[in-house]
């Protein structure tokens, strides 16, 4: 018997166990699918910077509709890439871009926050001075949000 088989029998079951599971009752069983859909209109996912590839899973099998595509006004996803700190919980960059990218294929709606009210101008110059050399080379946004 494997670990986790061992944590289902026992009832100590894990986060990574819960988000496994949950992802995997949502993609095999239709009856589940359409019961969450008919109990929720939409799903909102705040730090979505710090989602990892199965709770992805999950939210797409909530606001897919039959046919596959994401269905309108169902998904509303917040995060900043540049704030992703848990790698170490599976976070994953490609996974948000790649989210990113089918939300808008589908003709979803990317807005973004353009005024920073948290810290002084002097400030988000100076960092926005100082880091920008080091961000620059790095193109791809599925490891690393652009400067």
């Amino acid at each position: 018997m494997d670990d986790a088989a061992a944590r289902r029998r026992d009832g100590t079951l894990v986060f990574n166990d819960l988000i496994l599971w949950t992802r995997d009752l949502l993609r095999d069983d239709p009856l589940a699918r359409a019961q969450l859909r008919e109990r929720f209109d939409a799903l909102l996912i705040d730090e979505f910077q710090d989602t990892d590839p199965w709770q992805v899973d999950i939210a797409e099998a909530f606001a897919s509709d039959d046919a596959g595509g994401l269905a309108p006004g169902r998904l509303f996803l917040v995060g900043d890439p540049k704030q992703s700190i848990y790698r170490f919980r599976r976070a994953d960059m490609a996974a948000y871009a790649a989210e990113r990218s089918r939300v808008a294929d589908a003709g979803g709606v990317l807005g973004a926050l353009t005024e920073n009210r948290r810290s002084r101008a002097v400030v988000v110059a100076w960092v926005n001075r100082v880091m920008g050399p080091l961000f620059a080379e790095v193109a791809d946004p599925t490891v690393q949000a652009p400067h």
